[in-house]
C-alpha cells in the first residue's frame, strides 16, 4: 500500500473530508471521503494539492503531491497536526523495520 493511500485512509477513518485540486482550491477536482476517487483525482496532474477538512468544515492541513516520484518522495510538503502526526508515526514505523 502506498504512503499516500495510507494517509488518505487514516484521514477518512479520523473523520476528515478529502479535497484534491490543481491550482484553484475553490474548484476542486474531488471532494469527499472516497479514498480511491481521491487518489484518481490526485494522479490527474504532475503536481496536485490535497487538503483536509474536519467534520465542521474547518481546514486542518494540506499536502503537496508530486506524481512520478518514488512512494516516499511523492508527498513533497505538508502542514497540519494530523498530517504531522501521521508523518512522525511513519518515520517511527520505518525505523522499527
Amino acid at each position: 500500500m502506498s504512503i499516500l493511500k495510507d494517509l488518505l485512509t487514516a484521514a477518512v477513518a479520523s473523520g476528515f473530508t478529502l479535497t484534491a485540486f490543481y491550482d484553484d482550491h475553490t474548484d476542486p477536482d474531488y471532494r469527499g471521503q472516497d479514498v480511491s476517487k481521491c487518489i484518481e483525482a490526485l494522479e490527474a496532474c504532475d503536481e496536485m494539492t490535497l487538503t483536509l477538512y474536519d467534520g465542521y468544515g474547518v481546514h486542518q492541513g494540506w499536502v503537496a503531491i508530486i506524481n512520478g516520484l518514488d512512494d516516499e518522495e511523492q508527498i513533497a510538503n505538508y502542514s497540519g497536526d494530523f498530517i504531522g502526526k501521521f508523518h512522525a508515526a511513519l518515520e517511527t514505523r520505518e525505523q522499527d523495520q
